[in-house]
């Protein structure tokens, strides 16, 4: 019977974060060491929290907004934070109108 040695957990360390803006949508990116598998909670108070690798975040209007991000490996033993601040830009909504003049007719 070979006997193998117990597994290693490093430690989680959120390096940095990345968000591809899309007019008041946000989709969010870490970039993490340690040992694999991750989880993820990522906090946007109002805007929801969301446990997704990658999530999508719709913050409605323009403005700066902030949140947190905690991700946890190795079956919850080690974790790490990260402060969160994106800034979005919400494009005005686009209004089509239609004018209708009055059709003027002459008796010629």
């Amino acid at each position: 019977m070979e006997v193998y040695p117990p597994a290693v957990c490093e430690p989680v360390d959120i390096l940095t974060y990345t968000a591809q803006i899309s007019g008041c949508i946000a989709t969010f990116e870490a970039v993490l060491a340690g040992t694999a598998p991750f989880e993820y909670l990522w906090n946007f108070g109002t805007f929801g929290a969301y446990t997704t690798v990658n999530p999508v975040v719709n913050f409605q209007a323009t403005g700066t907004y902030t949140g947190t991000l905690w991700a946890w490996n190795c079956t919850g033993q080690y974790s790490d934070t990260m402060a969160l601040e994106v800034r979005v830009e919400c494009a005005p909504p686009v209004h089509h109108y239609i004018i209708y003049l009055p059709l003027v007719l002459r008796n010629g």
